[in-house]
């Protein structure tokens, strides 16, 4: 590669650079604001197919490069409010908003070894998709642990399809609701979409809402 060619590739570095913190101003501000809409506060969240960017005296030479771009794939975890993190109980739930960046990614995540190139993914981004999955974890039965929410998440499978169910070996359930980020271009697409996602909850008996 050239001079001019190395420029230009470096000038897309940066409008994608911008773009991206652009786009994490926009989207996080966007998941945190439909958690609270549906009565529920934030209690952890982690990439999901890697680790988080380290610091300190963690040496990033020796790291995989995906640790620096933490949300491509990011699953965000908030609990139903009165919150207790310790007591599991039926009249709780949990949200877990997964942000897909990009599908494509997410597909390569699970089908490539560890140090493929990204630029060795098949689909296009044209052909890709942007969305938030949302998964509403409901309890049967009460019981304390401390980490028995992260344990419903933890030791079950979650439904590979928009629309799935899957039962919890604890006694209960998770269903999956996708919204692409498409449809939440301003706020009154916004509301419509958790007004939606509110009566699909109040039919699978997880949640009630005013």
């Amino acid at each position: 590669m050239d001079v001019v060619e190395l420029e230009a590739a470096m000038t897309d570095v940066r409008k994608a650079q911008r773009l991206l913190v652009a786009y994490h101003q926009r989207i996080l501000p966007l998941i945190e604001g439909i958690a609270d809409q549906l009565g529920c506060a934030y209690h952890y969240w982690g990439p999901l197919h890697h680790g988080t960017a380290p610091w300190g005296k963690s040496n990033p030479f020796r790291r995989w490069a995906w640790d620096f771009a933490p949300l491509d794939d990011a699953n965000f975890f908030f609990l139903s409010e009165p919150f207790d993190s310790a007591l599991v109980r039926p009249e709780g739930w949990m949200l877990v908003i997964r942000l897909v960046t990009d599908s494509g990614l997410a597909n390569a995540f699970t089908t490539k070894k560890v140090n493929w190139d990204v630029m060795d993914i098949s689909s296009d981004p044209t052909e890709c998709e942007t969305r938030l999955e949302l998964y509403a974890y409901k309890p049967r039965r009460s019981y304390q642990d401390d980490w028995g929410w992260w344990k419903l998440y933890s030791q079950n499978d979650w439904p590979k399809e928009n629309g799935g169910h899957c039962e919890l070996e604890q006694d209960g359930f998770v269903f999956r609701h996708d919204v692409p980020v498409s449809r939440l271009g301003s706020t009154d697409a916004v509301q419509g979409v958790v007004a939606e996602y509110k009566a699909l909850l109040t039919s699978r008996q997880v949640a009630e809402f005013d």
